[in-house]
């Protein structure tokens, strides 16, 4: 895999991943949640801390 080909993969990801937490971010409410396969759902929460949930 090129240098050029493993960028534009991130790039994509990355584009989605954004996308994505607009798109629940302005369309669901706290609790929602979609079931897309039995072991994988979307579920809309609010991280009170800081980077993965820490507290101060």
């Amino acid at each position: 895999m090129s240098l050029k080909q493993a960028s534009a993969i991130i790039v994509v990801i990355l584009i989605i991943d954004q996308v994505s937490k607009f798109y629940i971010k302005t369309n669901f409410m706290l609790g929602d949640e979609i079931r897309v396969f039995d072991w994988f759902r979307i579920l809309f929460v609010e991280n009170k801390g800081m980077a993965w949930g820490a507290q101060i």
